[in-house]
């Protein structure tokens, strides 16, 4: 049981009644999907949240929405070549509604950028991907990290397309590379909130 941070030892907490919200059977602690609640709500959710954290599972779904939590250190293999081509490969799959092989990834913001990514080169259709959070919530890494899958797909479809350029992910890097400064200005505007507001 989770009680005030883990501690099954921890006080005692008396609420009244009508305080009380439903809860969901232990077997769903760190679903990746809140969809998949008996009961949604505010402690459910953050229960859930919580078990995923603690286990460095840093996204979770809800429904078509990605929730990140911000890990603050490096998680070892969360954006390696290998994760990032297994989501490439999923992404391609689902956009061309083939099969693929295997158990479903887990929640992942490569599974975003795959999505928008393959969605627009199969279907030519504009995609927009929303990144919203508080200051420091790590938008900014997640625009990053976005860009560089878009980069890899790219670049992995040029090579594969016959007369195609191999330089492509090398002249899109470079022109990410210089548009860093471009996203740190805007993250670093000025509000009425906050001195150092991310966009």
């Amino acid at each position: 049981s989770l009680v005030e941070g883990g501690d099954v030892s921890a006080k005692p907490v008396w609420v009244k009644p009508a305080a009380l919200v439903p809860a969901n059977p232990e077997t769903l602690d760190g679903v990746d999907d809140v969809g998949a609640l008996s009961h949604l709500n505010e402690p459910s959710l953050l229960r859930v949240v919580m078990a995923r954290y603690a286990a460095r599972s840093i996204y979770t779904r809800a429904g078509p929405v990605l929730v990140a939590i911000n890990p603050f250190t490096k998680v070892a293999g969360l954006y390696d070549a290998a994760t990032m081509r297994s989501y490439q490969s999923a992404a391609a799959a689902a956009a061309a509604a083939a099969e693929r092989d295997g158990p479903a990834l887990p929640p992942h913001l490569y599974q975003v950028a795959g999505a928008a990514y393959y969605d627009m080169a199969a279907r030519g259709r504009s995609q927009s991907v929303v990144i919203n959070g508080e200051s420091g919530a790590g938008k900014t890494e997640s625009a990053k990290i976005i860009l560089s899958f878009f980069i890899s797909a790219a670049s992995a479809a040029g090579k594969g397309g016959g007369g195609g350029t191999t330089k492509v992910g090398e002249v899109l890097q470079a022109e990410l590379d210089a548009s860093n400064v471009l996203l740190e200005a805007f993250g670093n505007a000025k509000t009425t909130r906050n001195h150092n507001s991310s966009r």
